[in-house]
């Protein structure tokens, strides 16, 4: 059994096969209303915000890093920036303050982990409980109306374009420069990565530079899809956690770590959910599902070596 999950051609097709016959299933089960181009558009319109936003965390991933804090940094950045523009009535300057302020939310985990001395989640977990108290003193229980602002844009090609550059930048940084096997290198083992000269801080520290420009973008992008501003947290933290095991890669970083098996993953998330929803799952059942899904697969995935030590056992 060990042998065929190791299978690395297994390893490879498994996350498309599994996109595939989600698809396959929920067309079947749902008459083929699952197939109908208002459902693709809205999977398209989701897929493609958790898609960009793991591309970016894959490398914080790769560390054996882990932050959760996406759901709450988008829902904050959407309220800064819709509240920019009640203030400017400038598109522009709402999607400017929307990209750096969730771009800066997101590099302050960062940051605050370095200064205190603590692990990226747990830094990431006290910064999410501010971001959500934040948001609630700034909106509260109101809402904004961005639609008259995004509606022509959402019709655009601009953000599939956008993507696909992000995409290839991170592929190119990720798989073809320096900075990708020291990423990996780090996630495999802080202490082998520093007694080769890798300064893990830095390292992790660009990692976050490159997640906080993803993340900054899919904060411009929900606001896009969504025309309407809430002080509710999406679910973006455990999306890309989930995202990242059906995409193959292991969020417990490592040598094996990609920045692109979060994209198909993130595909299988939405149509998992969607899927789901259509069939008249509770949207709690719905949770259930996923954490269910999310443990079997990541045990299925886990290695367990038995002569080369772990990241931890040097702790």
């Amino acid at each position: 059994m060990k042998k065929v999950l190791s299978n690395r051609w297994l390893q490879m097709a498994f996350p498309l096969l599994l996109l595939i016959l989600c698809v396959i299933i929920f067309s079947a089960l749902t008459g083929g209303r699952f197939l109908s181009q208002s459902n693709i558009s809205a999977i398209y319109e989701q897929g493609l915000i958790v898609a960009i936003s793991a591309v970016g965390i894959a490398f914080i991933y790769t560390t054996g890093n882990i932050d959760m804090s996406v759901g709450s940094i988008i829902m904050l950045a959407g309220i800064m920036g819709g509240r920019t523009w009640e203030t400017t009535d400038s598109t522009a300057l709402m999607f400017l303050v929307t990209f750096a302020a969730g771009a800066v939310m997101l590099y302050l985990n960062n940051v605050l982990s370095a200064v205190l001395g603590l692990r990226t989640v747990m830094a990431a977990i006290l910064m999410m409980n501010i971001y959500n108290a934040v948001g609630a003193e700034l909106l509260g229980a109101e809402s904004i109306s961005i639609y008259r602002a995004v509606r022509d844009i959402g019709k655009s090609n601009a953000r599939l374009y956008i993507a696909l550059l992000l995409f290839i930048v991170c592929l190119v940084a990720f798989h073809l420069t320096r900075l990708g096997r020291e990423l990996r290198f780090t996630g495999g083992n802080e202490r082998c990565a520093a007694t080769v000269g890798i300064n893990n801080k830095k390292i992790i520290a660009v990692g976050y530079l490159f997640a906080a420009a993803a993340v900054g973008i899919a904060c411009v992008f929900t606001l896009i899809r969504n025309g309407n501003i809430s002080s509710v947290a999406s679910s973006m933290g455990s999306d890309l956690m989930l995202a990242t095991v059906l995409g193959g890669m292991s969020i417990f970083g490592g040598h094996k770590s990609n920045c692109y098996s979060g994209v198909i993953g993130a595909f299988t998330v939405v149509i998992l959910s969607n899927g789901l929803l259509m069939l008249g799952v509770s949207n709690t059942l719905i949770q259930g599902v996923r954490g269910v899904l999310f443990l079997v697969i990541v045990y299925l995935s886990s290695e367990h070596p038995d002569t080369l030590p772990s990241r931890n056992q040097f702790s």
